[in-house]
Protein backbone atom coordinates (compact mmCIF):
# COMPACT_ATOMS: atom_id res chain seq x y z
CA UNK A 1 0.00 0.00 0.00
CA UNK A 2 1.25 3.51 -0.85
CA UNK A 3 2.33 5.59 2.16
CA UNK A 4 1.60 9.31 1.44
CA UNK A 5 4.39 10.35 3.83
CA UNK A 6 6.96 8.85 1.44
CA UNK A 7 6.31 11.22 -1.45
CA UNK A 8 9.31 12.93 -3.03
CA UNK A 9 9.48 16.70 -2.42
CA UNK A 10 7.40 18.75 -4.87
CA UNK A 11 9.72 21.12 -6.68
CA UNK A 12 9.16 23.96 -9.11
CA UNK A 13 10.46 23.48 -12.64
CA UNK A 14 13.09 26.23 -12.40
CA UNK A 15 15.69 26.48 -9.67
CA UNK A 16 16.80 29.80 -8.20
CA UNK A 17 20.28 31.00 -9.12
CA UNK A 18 22.08 31.54 -5.80
CA UNK A 19 25.30 32.77 -7.39
CA UNK A 20 28.72 31.47 -8.33
CA UNK A 21 31.90 30.70 -6.46
CA UNK A 22 35.34 29.25 -7.02
CA UNK A 23 38.10 27.87 -4.85
CA UNK A 24 41.43 29.58 -5.53
CA UNK A 25 44.50 27.46 -6.36
CA UNK A 26 46.27 28.74 -3.21
CA UNK A 27 43.53 27.55 -0.81
CA UNK A 28 45.24 25.91 2.22
CA UNK A 29 43.44 22.55 1.84
CA UNK A 30 44.64 21.90 -1.72
CA UNK A 31 48.36 21.04 -1.41
CA UNK A 32 47.65 17.68 0.24
CA UNK A 33 44.54 16.86 -1.75
CA UNK A 34 45.76 14.89 -4.75
CA UNK A 35 49.29 16.33 -5.13
CA UNK A 36 50.19 17.11 -8.71
CA UNK A 37 46.53 16.93 -9.80
CA UNK A 38 44.65 18.98 -7.19
CA UNK A 39 40.89 18.62 -6.88
CA UNK A 40 38.65 20.55 -4.54
CA UNK A 41 37.44 18.44 -1.58
CA UNK A 42 33.70 17.80 -1.59
CA UNK A 43 33.30 19.03 1.99
CA UNK A 44 34.67 22.43 0.96
CA UNK A 45 32.34 22.60 -2.06
CA UNK A 46 29.28 21.82 0.05
CA UNK A 47 30.33 24.23 2.80
CA UNK A 48 30.60 27.04 0.26
CA UNK A 49 27.37 26.02 -1.48
CA UNK A 50 25.33 25.99 1.74
CA UNK A 51 26.84 29.33 2.82
CA UNK A 52 25.87 30.83 -0.54
CA UNK A 53 22.31 29.49 -0.33
CA UNK A 54 21.94 30.82 3.24
CA UNK A 55 23.22 34.24 2.17
CA UNK A 56 20.91 34.29 -0.85
CA UNK A 57 17.90 33.36 1.30
CA UNK A 58 18.97 35.81 4.05
CA UNK A 59 18.26 33.03 6.53
CA UNK A 60 20.32 30.37 8.26
CA UNK A 61 19.99 26.85 6.99
CA UNK A 62 18.69 24.59 9.72
CA UNK A 63 20.08 21.20 10.58
CA UNK A 64 18.76 18.19 8.78
CA UNK A 65 19.83 15.19 6.79
CA UNK A 66 22.31 16.11 4.06
CA UNK A 67 22.61 14.00 0.92
CA UNK A 68 25.14 14.83 -1.79
CA UNK A 69 26.28 13.13 -4.97
CA UNK A 70 29.54 14.20 -6.59
CA UNK A 71 29.49 13.48 -10.30
CA UNK A 72 32.70 15.10 -11.58
CA UNK A 73 35.87 16.51 -10.05
CA UNK A 74 36.16 20.24 -9.50
CA UNK A 75 39.58 21.80 -10.06
CA UNK A 76 40.92 24.88 -8.28
CA UNK A 77 39.75 28.00 -10.10
CA UNK A 78 36.70 26.32 -11.69
CA UNK A 79 33.66 28.62 -11.49
CA UNK A 80 30.76 26.75 -9.86
CA UNK A 81 27.28 27.99 -10.76
CA UNK A 82 24.88 27.15 -7.91
CA UNK A 83 21.11 26.74 -8.17
CA UNK A 84 18.59 25.61 -5.58
CA UNK A 85 14.91 25.22 -4.82
CA UNK A 86 12.95 24.69 -1.60
CA UNK A 87 10.10 22.17 -1.55
CA UNK A 88 6.81 22.80 0.23
CA UNK A 89 8.11 20.50 2.96
CA UNK A 90 11.16 22.73 3.45
CA UNK A 91 13.73 20.49 1.77
CA UNK A 92 16.48 22.44 -0.02
CA UNK A 93 17.52 20.77 -3.27
CA UNK A 94 20.65 22.18 -4.93
CA UNK A 95 23.08 21.54 -7.76
CA UNK A 96 26.41 22.89 -8.91
CA UNK A 97 27.59 23.22 -12.51
CA UNK A 98 30.94 24.03 -14.05
CA UNK A 99 29.96 25.37 -17.43
CA UNK A 100 27.20 23.06 -18.65
CA UNK A 101 28.49 20.08 -16.66
CA UNK A 102 26.64 19.03 -13.52
CA UNK A 103 29.38 18.38 -10.93
CA UNK A 104 27.33 17.82 -7.75
CA UNK A 105 23.75 17.72 -6.54
CA UNK A 106 22.16 17.26 -3.17
CA UNK A 107 19.47 18.02 -0.67
CA UNK A 108 19.30 19.23 2.90
CA UNK A 109 16.52 18.25 5.31
CA UNK A 110 14.42 21.26 6.13
CA UNK A 111 14.94 24.96 5.54
CA UNK A 112 14.56 27.06 8.67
Amino acid sequence: MHDPRCRPPVMSTAKIHAGSFSIPPDHPCLPGHMPGEPIVPGALLIDRALDLIAAHRSAPIGPGPLTVKFLLSVRPGDEIDLRYDVSRAGVIVFDGHVGKRLVFSGSLGRAS
